[in-house]
């Protein structure tokens, strides 16, 4: 698996990416990726995806390189616990983005409020050159009395996230391309 640079990315985001920062107290940053052959989606292909990610400095580099130091002085990864879940959020996903471009989502919007269709038919438009695709979003685990899953509260694997109910990791996995994107999107409050 290797970052494709930003120039040659199947998707430009910058307009988007600024729309979701002026937007409330979102950090959102993506790496795209290529893959060495085309990857039936699912959840297990999108969770060895973004445990390359973890594992591979060249791979989490976007995450490194964008970390501000708000709650702790220096960026840091580690494996993905056991217990997390990859869970398929296909039909989600736009209307998310949507939501964050807008100031729709999250602690500090002036309104928590769903996109409209208009909204989130933007989003779908801009990811056109990528479709049909499937999207899975790693989730913490829900074991209870397990001492690894109590304090992850949503950070998953990296402090970049700020651990608050706001937190989304994104794996999109487009059909028959051997291309991948992560975009992580997270809520300072």
């Amino acid at each position: 698996m290797t970052p494709i640079l930003e120039s040659d990315a199947p998707v430009a985001l910058a307009e988007l990416a600024a729309r979701v920062r002026r937007s409330s107290n979102f950090r959102f940053d993506w790496q795209w990726f290529a893959l060495d052959a085309p990857t039936a989606a699912s959840p297990s292909a999108a969770r060895r995806i973004l445990e390359t990610v973890v594992s591979d400095p060249a791979c989490h580099r976007f995450l490194e390189e964008s970390f501000k130091d708000l709650y702790e002085p220096a960026f840091k990864i580690e494996a993905i616990h056991e217990h997390c879940r990859t869970v398929d959020v296909t039909h989600d996903f736009e209307r998310i983005l949507a939501r964050a471009a807008n100031d729709g989502l999250g602690a500090y919007s002036r309104e928590l409020i769903d996109a409209r269709p208009s909204e989130v038919m933007a989003v779908r438009e801009l990811f056109g050159p990528v479709f049909p695709y499937s999207v899975f979003d790693l989730r913490p685990g829900e074991v209870a009395n397990c001492r690894g899953c109590e304090p992850y509260n949503n950070h998953i694997f990296t402090n970049w996230f700020y651990g608050v109910a706001w937190d989304w990791c994104f794996c999109l996995m487009p059909h028959g391309k051997p291309i991948a994107w992560v975009g992580c999107l997270t809520d300072t409050d």
